[in-house]
């Protein structure tokens, strides 16, 4: 991606950079991250270098998790229960009692929907 530092640009560009900068630090809790007022002094790619430095500092397993959240890899296991459960919360915009109680008994039909739509060649 070129950065822009003059022209008319540069306010697209610095959205974008911004909004990536806000991605990063508030899926990490990152409690450092930079006031809107510092980012407003910094140009397109100070914001770029700045966010690129924070995703460069974490760990290869942060990075994996990152990128599994955005949708830019796929999952390490996309049948394991952790995602069952994440997946299954996510359908509802309040967590319900219900959902978590039935989360171990429906997970192993999840399990046989998986398998048979691999044995058919669709997609999982």
């Amino acid at each position: 991606m070129k950065l822009h530092g003059k022209g008319p640009k540069i306010g697209r560009d610095r959205e974008i950079c911004v909004q990536k900068y806000r991605e990063l630090s508030t899926y990490f809790w990152w409690k450092k991250s930079a006031t809107d007022e510092q980012l407003a002094r910094l140009t397109p790619t100070g914001i770029y270098n700045l966010a690129s430095d924070f995703y460069n500092a974490l760990a290869t397993k942060q990075k994996r998790q990152y990128a599994e959240h955005i949708g830019a890899s796929q999952r390490s296991n996309p049948t394991s229960f952790g995602w069952f459960l994440h997946d299954l919360m996510r359908f509802s915009s309040r967590p319900r009692l219900w959902l978590i109680v039935s989360a171990p008994f429906r997970y192993p039909q999840f399990l046989k929907r998986v398998a048979r739509r691999k044995a058919t060649g669709a997609v999982a």
